[in-house]
């Protein structure tokens, strides 16, 4: 991929991410991604990379990367924000959940599958920043809780 590539993704990426601001929504259908995620983190390295480079919005573009998932799933979370009780289900407040039971077992699945993924990729930017760049630069991630 060349740095002109990179800058193209990271761009329509950008976008993206300012769409998903606006939606207001964690989750988004991986529909919406101008190419694969593949393409995407390696573009993001490669920006980082670049002189100049915004690496704190960079990295946290990395790491949005668990909110896109597959459009099937992103109507079945919708579902879940629509309805108060389903909603109140996820959230712990009530025992019963008033999804049917696969589809219950599945949003219990996809929260654990994005959190997962989203602490992955924060550790997979940051072990990147600080192997090809950090050694040079003396960089050292913010603290996790920080949000950046």
């Amino acid at each position: 991929m060349t740095p002109e590539q990179a800058e193209k993704i990271v761009n329509d990426y950008g976008a993206v991410v300012e769409r998903l601001k606006q939606e207001g929504t964690g989750l988004l259908p991986i529909s919406w991604l101008p190419c694969p995620k593949e393409e995407i983190k390696e573009a993001i390295k490669l920006a980082i990379g670049a002189p100049h480079a915004d690496w704190i919005s960079l990295r946290s573009g990395y790491r949005m990367l668990a909110s896109f998932i597959d459009d099937d799933d992103v109507q079945l979370m919708a579902a879940v924000d629509e309805s108060w009780l389903a909603s109140a289900w996820a959230a712990g407040l009530i025992e019963k959940s008033p999804l049917a039971d696969a589809d219950a077992e599945r949003v219990k699945a996809l929260q654990a599958e994005v959190g997962a993924e989203y602490e992955r990729l924060l550790k997979e930017i940051d072990d990147y920043v600080i192997n090809v760049i950090g050694a040079a630069e003396g960089f050292s991630p913010p603290h996790p809780a920080s949000g950046l």
